[in-house]
C-alpha cells in the first residue's frame, strides 16, 4: 500500500474491501487527499470512502467507529442487504437467509450489516494459552508430520500441529487412528498475505527448526 500511494494525489479516494487494509494504510491515504484545488481554493468535499463487509468487532474499523463517535468528520453506515434488494438477482437474499439460517454471526455480518465474530462459540485461538502446555516434555512422535494450517476465509489464524497415525487392533481388524497435537497457534487481528506468510515462516524456523524440511500444508 505504501509504495502504491507514494506521490498519489486526489480529492476523493474509495477503498473497496477496506477490512483487508491496516489502519496505517488509511493514514497514508489521508495524506494523499488534496484540500485545495489548482487555484488555491479549499475543496469542501474531499474525503475517503471505506467500503467493506462488516468485520470483527475487534477490527480497527469497528474500534475507530467507537473512538470517533460524535465527530462530524466521520460518518458510518451499516446497510442491510435487504436495502439493496432492487439491485440483486431475484431470490438472492432468500438464498442467503437459508444459507446462514444456522449461522447467526454470518447472518449479522452479511445480511444485517453488523460487526460480528465469525467464530461460533469459544474458538480455540482465543482460549489457547501456550504457557499451560508443557510441549517441551512431549517427545516428537516417530514419523509425524509438522502441519501448518491456515484458514484464509475467516481470519488470520495459524496452527502448527504434529500429525501422525497409530494402528490399533480391534478384534481381528486393524483400525488406524489419526492424531493432531496442537503445538503452537498464531492469531493476528489485522494482517495481509505477505505479513502473515512472513510471520508463519519466522515462527516455523524459530519454534520448529527440525521440521522445516518435512512440512505438510493442508488446503481448506
Amino acid at each position: 500500500m505504501e509504495g502504491q500511494l507514494r506521490g498519489y494525489e486526489c480529492s476523493l479516494m474509495c477503498c473497496v474491501e477496506a477490512d483487508l487494509l491496516q489502519e496505517q494504510d488509511l493514514d497514508l491515504a489521508i495524506g494523499c487527499l488534496r484540500w485545495k484545488n489548482a487555484y488555491g481554493a479549499y475543496i469542501d468535499d474531499y474525503s475517503i470512502i471505506l467500503d467493506s463487509n462488516p468485520p470483527s468487532p475487534r477490527h480497527w474499523i469497528a474500534k475507530m467507529e467507537k473512538r470517533v463517535a460524535g465527530d462530524p468528520t466521520y460518518q458510518f453506515w451499516h446497510i442491510k442487504t435487504a436495502e439493496n434488494a432492487a439491485n440483486l438477482p431475484p431470490g438472492y437474499i432468500a438464498k442467503l437467509e437459508a444459507q446462514y439460517r444456522m449461522k447467526p454471526a454470518h447472518r449479522r455480518r452479511y445480511l444485517l450489516g453488523e460487526y460480528a465474530e465469525l467464530f461460533e462459540g469459544s474458538p480455540v485461538f482465543f482460549a489457547f494459552q501456550e504457557d499451560r502446555h508443557a510441549f517441551e516434555d512431549v517427545p516428537w512422535p516417530s514419523g509425524a508430520y509438522l502441519v501448518r494450517g491456515w484458514d484464509f476465509g475467516s481470519t488470520h489464524a495459524n496452527v502448527w500441529s504434529a500429525y501422525f497415525k497409530l494402528d490399533f487392533q480391534v478384534g481381528k481388524a486393524v483400525v488406524p487412528v489419526e492424531y493432531w497435537w496442537d503445538l503452537h497457534e498464531y492469531f493476528n487481528e489485522m494482517s495481509d498475505t505477505e505479513r502473515q506468510c512472513r510471520a508463519v515462516n519466522d515462527i516455523t524456523e524459530r519454534e520448529f527448526p527440525f521440521g522445516t524440511t518435512d512440512l505438510y500444508v493442508p488446503e481448506y
